[in-house]
């Protein structure tokens, strides 16, 4: 007769720390959804700061190339000596070289973000 009380009390046992284990998997798996969903978010938004970086450093080799025309074209006439255009010219290459800097810096952060993502990345193929 006192067996299956018992029992009873062993199977409830038994069930409160599955029960136990069950809620500290819960909360488990929350914790790392929580810590990808930032991951996932923090990665977004370096590549947003990746990408207006770019277009800021485009824009900057765009005016740089402008003012590299205008100068040499005020040289052709006479007017600056060849060191104005020299400047501008070096002017120029520092703002091709932050743009190519920019540039890496955004893919990174895709590579980044797609990883993230769980997205299956492979390193980039040189094109021709």
């Amino acid at each position: 007769l006192l067996a299956p009380v018992v029992d009873l009390g062993r199977q409830q046992g038994l069930a409160r720390a599955a029960g136990a284990r069950a809620e500290a998997a819960a909360a488990d798996y929350a914790g790392t959804l929580a810590d990808a969903m930032q991951d996932v978010a923090t990665e977004a938004s370096r590549l947003i700061q990746a990408q207006l970086g770019r277009a800021s450093q485009t824009a900057a080799v765009e005016a740089a190339e402008i003012r590299t025309g205008f100068v040499s074209d005020r040289q052709a006439a006479g007017l600056v000596g060849m060191i104005e255009v020299l400047r501008a010219r070096a002017n120029l290459l520092e703002a091709q070289l932050a743009a190519v800097a920019a540039s890496g810096e955004e893919a990174t952060a895709g590579y980044a973000l797609a990883t993230a993502l769980g997205l299956p990345v492979s390193a980039p193929r040189n094109q021709p």
